[in-house]
């Protein structure tokens, strides 16, 4: 399949040509755009649709000529999104939409001064876009009365949670976290029931397959359920 696709070009919508130099995949492709540019791992789809993604976030002299001769497409766009304000909900935080470059590519300012870079329209207008320096340290009461505090954030859906009597939870969905659902005992974990912590240690005991064993949370992160 390769064979038949390896050299293809074409235009993209950021005005520059891209040809495909590899492909292990239709969501493995390399690219190769014409001014040597090379990116990775992309999608085939999103290559024959024109929507790849410069890496420079810009669009080719090419583009930006040919949309200013079109009763200034770019700037109509650039218009509507720009100064656009919104809540995301990962942060709890509002957002304003300071650079538009494409649909693929935007920053924002969140309101506490942290401008994140190169984003999609389509993560801001649902709220998805993170500020992560807003988020760590953030601290709640659990509804059974443990505290806990936010030490690392990848995701709305991948926080790392602390407890006060030393828990660590990982992969934690933030609201359920804001909801105070959390608990720093009897959980579940890559296919564990996490008992507790035990105390002044960095071990925990659990339970699999009816079996309790004591492990620390880099060995629970590589455990294996035996059938």
């Amino acid at each position: 399949m390769a064979k038949n696709y390896i050299g293809e070009t074409k235009l993209q919508l950021n005005g520059y040509y891209a040809s495909i130099m590899k492909l292990e995949g239709s969501n493995h492709i390399t690219i190769r755009f014409e001014d040597g540019t090379i990116i990775e791992n992309q999608q085939l789809e999103r290559f024959r649709k024109g929507t790849l993604v410069h890496p420079n976030g810009e669009y080719s002299i090419k583009v930006i000529t040919k949309l200013g001769n079109r009763t200034g497409y770019y700037e109509k766009y650039r218009e509507k999104y720009i100064g656009l304000r919104k809540l995301m909900i990962g942060c709890n935080q509002m957002a304003t939409i300071v650079t538009y470059r494409s649909y693929h590519d935007i920053d924002v300012l969140f309101e506490d001064g942290t401008l994140i870079e190169h984003k999609y329209v389509d993560s801001f207008n649902t709220g998805e876009i993170d500020n992560f320096k807003k988020v760590i340290g953030e601290e709640m009461l659990m509804k059974n009365g443990q505290k806990a505090c936010i030490i690392d954030y990848r995701h709305s859906t991948k926080a790392d949670i602390k407890f006060e009597d030393g828990t660590i939870r990982k992969n934690v969905n933030v609201q359920h976290f804001r909801n105070g659902k959390l608990t720093a005992k009897n959980f579940k974990y890559n296919g564990l029931l996490v008992k507790h912590i035990i105390p002044n240690t960095n071990y925990y005991l659990c339970e699999s397959n009816g079996k309790t064993i004591i492990l620390s949370y880099d060995e629970m992160d590589k455990f294996v359920v035996n059938g």
